[in-house]
């Protein structure tokens, strides 16, 4: 929506038959295009395109190709633009954790759950990335550090960061937490049981909220004017 609030025809591609139908019905009266394709499987009409532009999903594309298929998309000097959030050190999830280290312990949960970055720790890598898209990625989405792209289909990137804090109630933090893939595979009891410790939890050592910090990250890189 905010792409096509600037003017700028999308096409916009979800794998998902359903979630398809869901765009269409939502954004019909757009000048907008939904393609029933994963990525990978993207083929156009030959037109490139000025910008691909992918938030909080670069990393489940097939590491061998992405970087290279984003390339054969753009217009010479078109734009790839990645946009991810990152869980920093600071909220009270972090005391929420370690508060119920004991708890995830008992169930067999490994992670902790806590960030393993402070805010200037990922600027600093963030910075020290900055000569590529790929190794700024695999500083913002470390499930992204895979293959290396091939860095002379894209100038250096510009990156832009902003840090904020949320804060979620009781039903929205156990909400989030119950998205989380190792709680997932827990046995149903004994997540059940678990959730309903942490959510009493929550309620009474915590005032019935919890905050988290993030930082939006954006990086951008223009392609070359030719490519392999």
């Amino acid at each position: 929506r905010g792409l096509l609030a600037r003017g700028a025809h999308v096409v916009a591609l979800e794998p998902g038959r359903t979630l398809a139908s869901l765009a269409r019905e939502r954004l019909g009266a757009m000048d907008v295009t939904v393609r029933e394709t994963t990525f990978e499987g993207f083929r156009g009409d030959g037109t490139p395109f000025d910008l691909v532009f992918a938030a909080t999903s670069f990393h489940w594309l097939d590491a061998a190709t992405r970087w290279q298929h984003s390339a054969d998309q753009l217009a010479p000097h078109g734009a790839l633009a990645l946009a991810t959030h990152a869980t920093v050190r600071g909220g009270t999830f972090d005391d929420f954790y370690r508060t119920t280290s004991d708890l995830h312990e008992r169930a067999g949960y490994q992670n902790s759950g806590e960030p393993e970055r402070d805010e200037g720790e990922l600027f600093d890598e963030l910075r020290a990335a900055s000569g590529d898209i790929a190794s700024v990625w695999a500083v913002a989405e470390p499930e992204s550090r895979s293959i290396r792209s091939d860095i002379a289909d894209f100038f250096d990137p510009v990156v832009t960061w902003h840090s904020w804090s949320l804060r979620y109630d009781t039903d929205h933090a156990m909400g989030l937490l119950a998205t989380f893939s190792p709680y997932l595979v827990l046995d149903v009891q004994r997540r059940r049981e678990m959730f309903a410790q942490m959510r009493t939890l929550i309620d009474e050592r915590f005032d019935g909220a919890l905050t988290r910090r993030y930082v939006t990250i954006l990086a951008v890189a223009r392609r070359r004017s030719t490519t392999r």
